[in-house]
């Protein structure tokens, strides 16, 4: 292999779970977290996620899925659990839910009918050239082997959206390496692209040190810019879909709308 290049499987898989002389443990290897404490986490030879499926009360409606954790994740103890990614920042926002701890993480989901999964199972992670490192950009990801995204949809027939965190403008992303496999599925599924909710995504140039596009931030959001542009966009693409969105949501976004309509 090019020693400029990595191999890693994802964090959250079957290949992680730690083994005994009786065979398979219960323990999971990341954050030493016992899976006979949710039922919800699943991990078999197929595919990988927390599928929140609580009956009769709640089916899952809605799945995200991003591409892989950063490199050296294996002390992460969820999904989007990188200090540079707002993933959690967001979704708090945009519900009006403290989203702080792992087990508000997990309510969040149970609640609400969300599943969260990665659409890479395995891959080669190459060097960025500019920082000579490994970093989390999708552009720098070689997969090998996929999570199988079909196989959930027919474990949990009631997902009608599927929300991609990456893919709004590159094959190399969430939605470029699902859709093939997807576009052979034969349920009616939407599918929803989003802007990466990792700190590497840019402010428009426009928005940048503009003291309205601030103000509003600050009276409206309570998070800095950058953090405050990604809600938004996300806003406008879910607020006809998701249940889950605030009530309010639509009016905040109006309000930024009249002083910056292409946001």
């Amino acid at each position: 292999m090019n020693n400029e290049m990595t191999y890693e499987v994802h964090p959250f898989t079957f290949s992680q779970i730690q083994t005994s002389s009786q065979g398979y443990d219960t323990s999971i290897n990341f954050y030493g977290w016992k899976r006979e404490n949710d039922p919800f986490w699943v991990i078999n030879n197929k595919y990988f996620g927390y599928f929140p499926e609580q009956l009769p009360s709640n089916k899952m409606k809605l799945l995200f899925i991003g591409t892989f954790p950063p490199h050296s994740s294996q002390s992460l103890e969820f999904f989007y659990g990188s200090g540079r990614n707002n993933f959690w920042k967001i979704i708090s926002i945009l519900t009006n839910i403290q989203v702080s701890s792992l087990e508000d993480k997990f309510n969040v989901l149970k609640n609400n009918g969300i599943g969260i999964t990665d659409i890479i199972y395995s891959l080669n992670r190459k060097k960025d050239i500019q920082s000579q490192k490994y970093n989390a950009s999708d552009e720098n990801l070689y997969p090998l082997i996929f999570n199988n995204i079909n196989a959930i949809l027919n474990q949990y027939p009631n997902i009608k959206n599927i929300i991609f965190t990456s893919g709004e403008s590159s094959e190399k992303s969430a939605y470029g390496w699902s859709i093939n496999e997807l576009q052979k599925y034969k349920r009616e599924i939407k599918l929803i692209t989003l802007r990466s909710p990792s700190n590497i995504s840019r402010l428009p140039n426009e928005l940048v040190n503009n003291g309205d596009y601030i103000n509003l931030c600050i009276k409206y959001l309570d998070v800095n810019i950058k953090v405050s542009y990604c809600v938004l966009k996300w806003a406008k693409k879910l607020i006809s879909s998701s249940y889950f969105i605030r009530n309010d949501m639509q009016d905040i976004l109006n309000e930024f709308e009249k002083l910056f309509p292409t946001i």
